[in-house]
């Protein structure tokens, strides 16, 4: 069975998300009114910002980035549909240039260097991995914790997932290419 059930709640055309705040302002709302079973943000404003090879709206775009990564934590535990129940992973589709922070999109080591955040309770507190691994390892962990959530969504009616993008995503020519 399949039907609108299980569609998702989707922002992902949304042209009032300019920025990385007003998509995470969005989230918020999304979070507190349909408390979703999961939830993907996309925070593109790095990319964009490295893309345009604008150093210094790079870096802000990176603390603001990681700002709101901590206010999303923060958010999850302060709620008692989440806290505690909760597991948060940040990462990165992609790397840049070792030698051209403004592109990627090669097999050189800048381009496979991502960062990886896992935190919540089916995760170790205080673990840091040493052994390096590469996008193929965390694609393969990932795709095998979906496949069990499929399962589990299958069987759940009326589950709440969103997918938040900002008016980034979309301005693209290929909206998918940078996801």
């Amino acid at each position: 069975e399949y039907g609108s059930a299980y569609w998702p709640v989707t922002t992902i055309t949304d042209s009032s998300l300019t920025d990385d705040n007003a998509t995470w302002n969005k989230a918020q709302e999304i979070m507190d009114t349909y408390h979703p079973k999961l939830v993907m943000i996309y925070l593109g404003d790095a990319n964009l910002r490295a893309d345009e090879g604008n150093w210094d709206a790079y870096i802000s775009a990176i603390t603001n980035s990681d700002s709101i990564v901590y206010a999303l934590w923060n958010k999850i535990q302060a709620d008692s549909v989440y806290a505690n129940k909760t597991t948060l992973i940040v990462t990165n589709d992609h790397g840049r240039h070792t030698s051209d922070w403004t592109d990627h999109g090669d097999a050189c080591v800048g381009c496979q260097h991502i960062m990886f955040l896992a935190i919540g309770p089916d995760f170790k507190s205080g673990y840091e991995a040493t052994t390096n691994r590469d996008l193929r390892d965390i694609f393969v962990k990932i795709y095998g914790a979906v496949r069990k959530l499929k399962e589990v969504i299958v069987k759940i009616k009326n589950i709440k997932i969103a997918f938040i993008f900002g008016s980034y995503a979309q301005a693209k020519e290929d909206s998918l290419s940078d996801i």
